[in-house]
């Protein structure tokens, strides 16, 4: 179907609205849109609705201003984010509302929506904020204005988007997409957007609601007519430091890849400008490299094309480079600054040497092909990726078309450089000064969004095969642009069809069903809130009445009666029952969390294993329930996945003979040097030991489609005693297992998911360095920061501090913590994380 005819549709109600473009303003240059209306508006009653993408963060940033002359204005107002990154509401002297919420994700985009109406006779009723169609309830700090106060928007005064009016800077830094200003009417979000009832993702909503007002408008920004008004009223705003290619193709509904400016890179090394898609060397720095990642992690399929423009901004530059490794410990570490990527050898990349006239191709290492003779002083250059055939080329502008560097060409899969990618793989970007520190190199990227390459090139106007994005040239046959809606449709679209949380507030109600879980559960993980009371776990597979506690060794206990236990597993919660005297599932004036996983029911024999076993698993999740008998003997046991899992938990329930046996983890990546994950186990969750190497855990045999091996030790399989085993499998969009390496700074590492996080598990896993299992979760914490963590191997309580913070990001987690047992510098740890939301739905958070 063309893009014409999907218009056509989207615009019946066929399909869900598209938005066609943004702007991108970038607050070096200075860029905002004016206008001074002829007229007075209504000043006591408006909306706005608008879309943006942050570029640039930590600085005060105007989106929506208007003031009534200089420096000491007498009319002014502004919607901003300030140096803390809080979205503020502000009127003369009087802050209206300033939010704890922290707008740090700049990989997908806000909603934001305001309303005014101080002719409300009740207070509360005058204003609100929404973002992302959730009403803003939590500030540092808000006031209320009087009934009938005049404010400044639609007043006869001078009136920027993207800046202040009084003042030469606080420009706003990033994109804005659909920008709605009713003036006259308190509208409601639901005339701008809704929630996707397949996705559960705000989504935007083609606005039908009637007249705009005397000053309302609806800035489009389509390229030729960016302060076009296209509400009909006549509103035209000029455009100032902005052109045709400052529209791009990123939007709200089709979210585009950017440098990451969330990671923890050298600023001093590199500067990013052009909303992220600019990488320009700045400073020499001996033996460091200005090493970036883009937003988007790799998908573990499909075919991509991507354009850069290499090029030096005096003189003859040093190294630009772009290429495809592994995040992380096991590849690159931003900041990595002491060693080129491309020397890697988990790295395949396409450098561009213009100080030595040069281009080559790096595989593992070293260098595979060299093309000499390149003397111009920027080129329009390519990368191809092959996912599905573990190949990369790199090319680059020979006047007509990409010249494919060794003899390579992506369309018919000839000659590419073999990369072997995982779910890890990323793209990166480097620059380099030299040492002169005058010559320097720099990229411009076009993942299909930014086809002028930030103005610097006139846009070729080609698509990928499906229709998406704006190339410079044609992409190969079968390679797409990297794109949110290229992205794969992920096998879970809604996560908490599979794993969700619930709060509660205990009240001594015997057999109380709690509900909100959204499927029947069969793992809840249930803890006190405000209370050191035990981590409780109960499973359909050994039954309600038998709970296990993480932070302790102890065997399983049986509630017959029952007491202090589940009761019963309901279709959309569970039931509990908490005496009088125990506290730890429902005691009135205590506060709880359960987490909950969807596994199959109460299960059924498997006998893939040599031991047979009873498994409850849910394939499309990655997740099952596994019981099984020890025998003393290495054994195998089925785990039902029909795929090789990466993390196996086993507790021994019985622990005969007075044993006290600790809750072994099986981790792809639980070791450091001198040991291998099938040798290795941490014990979870009552340890703050570091990993343990030895074969008596899993037999020194990695997990296979099937079977986990165990060894011989108690904690796995003795004779006789019982055992329950958590598995699970890495599903794309719904859950990552994977690794950080701390850096020791509030400015720690960007973990990347692949969506936006729901719970976390993180643990430091190196010898000597044991610490605690951290918890975090985005219901006990529904914005950033992420104050407030949880331990799983102890009975604390919450608890809020700066150096447990995090940020759950729409790809990741930032982490912004400095405790040992989170961020330390130099050590590594394991993650598992759990999803809200798949990136290719993902509002920004």
């Amino acid at each position: 179907m063309s893009r014409a005819a999907q218009k056509l549709i989207s615009a019946s109600g066929g399909k869900a609205y598209e938005i066609d473009q943004s702007l991108l303003l970038d607050s070096g240059d200075d860029a905002y849109l004016s206008k001074t209306p002829s007229s007075a508006g209504n000043l006591r009653t408006w909306t706005l609705s608008f879309w943006i993408k942050r570029s640039k963060l930590g600085s005060l940033q105007c989106m929506y201003g208007a003031a009534n002359g200089g420096s000491g204005a007498t009319d002014y107002g502004i919607i901003y984010f300030d140096e803390n990154d809080a979205l503020g509401f502000y009127y003369n002297s009087s802050t209206i509302a300033l939010t704890n919420r922290k707008f740090r994700d700049t990989s997908a985009w806000y909603h934001i929506y305001i309303k005014a109406d101080t002719t409300q006779s009740t207070a509360s009723d005058r204003w609100a904020i929404y973002i992302n169609g959730v009403q803003e309830t939590s500030f540092e700090e808000s006031n209320t204005p009087s009934q009938n106060q005049d404010m400044a928007w639609n007043n006869n005064i001078a009136t920027n988007v993207g800046g202040i009016p009084t003042s030469s800077s606080y420009y706003f830094d990033g994109y804005m997409a659909e920008f709605h200003n009713i003036d006259g009417t308190a509208k409601a979000v639901t005339d701008f957007g809704k929630t996707d009832p397949i996705t559960s993702q705000w989504i935007p909503k083609k606005y039908g609601g009637g007249s705009y007002g005397t000053n309302g408008f609806y800035l489009k920004f389509a390229s030729g007519a960016i302060g076009t008004d296209s509400s009909g009223e006549g509103n035209n705003w000029t455009a100032n430091n902005v052109g045709n290619g400052d529209v791009l193709l990123d939007t709200p509904t089709n979210n585009y890849p950017t440098v990451n400016y969330v990671e923890p890179w050298n600023t001093t090394i590199s500067d990013l400008r052009q909303g992220n898609l600019n990488i320009k060397a700045a400073t020499y720095s001996s033996g460091n490299y200005g090493n970036h990642f883009i937003t988007f992690i790799l998908p573990t399929s499909g075919k991509w094309y991507v354009e850069w423009l290499s090029g030096i901004q005096a003189g003859i530059g040093n190294q630009a480079q772009l290429g495809v490794t592994k995040q992380g410990p096991s590849g690159i570490v931003i900041p990595n600054k002491a060693q080129n990527p491309a020397s890697f050898s988990s790295s395949t990349a396409m450098t561009m040497e213009i100080s030595g006239d040069q281009a080559e191709i790096y595989d593992g290492g070293s260098a595979i092909d060299t093309d000499t003779g390149l003397t111009a002083t920027s080129y329009v250059c390519a990368i191809a990726i092959d996912i599905d055939n573990d190949k990369f080329w790199g090319g680059y502008d020979n006047g007509s078309s990409i010249t494919w560097m060794n003899s390579g060409n992506p369309a018919t899969g000839a000659n590419g450089a073999a990369h072997t990618f995982d779910s890890d793989s990323g793209i990166y970007a480097t620059t380099v000064v030299n040492s002169g520190n005058s010559n320097r190199s720099y990229i411009i990227l076009n993942f299909g969004q930014n086809g002028t390459f930030s103005n610097y090139k006139t846009a070729g106007g080609n698509t990928d095969g499906s229709g998406e994005g704006n190339f410079f040239y044609s992409p190969p046959s079968g390679f797409k642009a990297l794109c949110s809606k290229n992205l794969p449709t992920p096998a879970i679209k809604k996560s908490s069809e599979h794993f969700n949380t619930i709060l509660y507030t205990g009240d001594d109600t015997d057999d109380r069903t709690l509900t909100g879980v959204g499927f029947q559960p069969d793992w809840v993980w249930i803890k006190t809130r405000n209370a050191s009371n035990y981590h409780q776990v109960f499973d359909s597979v050994r039954g309600v009445s038998k709970r296990l506690n993480t932070n302790t060794n102890s065997a399983e206990y049986s509630d017959s009666d029952p007491n202090n236990s589940l009761v019963a597993f309901t279709s959309d919660g569970f039931t509990v029952d908490d005496s009088p005297g125990y506290s730890d599932l429902n005691a009135s004036a205590h506060t709880y969390v359960a987490w909950n996983w969807k596994a199959n029911g109460s299960g059924s024999s498997n006998s893939d294993g040599a031991t047979t076993s009873t498994v409850s698993a849910n394939t499309t999740a990655g997740f099952s329930i596994v019981t099984y008998s020890g025998t003393g003997s290495a054994t195998t046991i089925g785990h039902g996945l029909g795929a090789v899992p990466e993390v196996v938990i086993v507790k021994n329930r019985t622990n005969n003979a007075g044993n006290s046996d600790a809750w072994p983890m099986y981790n792809k990546y639980s070791f450091s040097s001198g040991g291998t994950a099938a040798t290795s186990s941490l014990y979870m969750m009552n340890s703050y030991a570091a990993y343990a190497d030895s074969n008596v855990n899993w037999n020194g045999t990695a997990p296979t489609s099937s079977v986990f091996s165990i060894g011989t030790w108690g904690g796995v399989n003795s004779s006789s005693d019982t055992y329950v085993a958590y598995v699970f499998k890495e599903i794309e969009g719904f859950s990552k297992f994977t690794s950080l390496y701390g850096n020791g700074s509030t400015n720690g590492p960007v973990i990347y998911t692949g969506f936006r996080p729901k719970f976390t598990i993180i643990k430091k896993f190196q010898t000597g360095d044991g610490t605690s299992w951290f918890l975090h979760d985005s219901k006990r914490n529904p914005f950033n920061v992420i104050t407030t963590a949880m331990w799983a191997d102890t009975a604390n309580q919450d608890t809020a501090h700066a150096e447990y913070y995090v940020d759950f990001l729409s790809n990741g987690i930032k982490i912004r913590g400095t405790n040992a047992g989170l961020n330390a510098s130099g050590k590594y740890y394991i993650v598992l994380a759990f999803a809200e939301s798949p990136f290719k739905y993902s509002n920004a958070r």
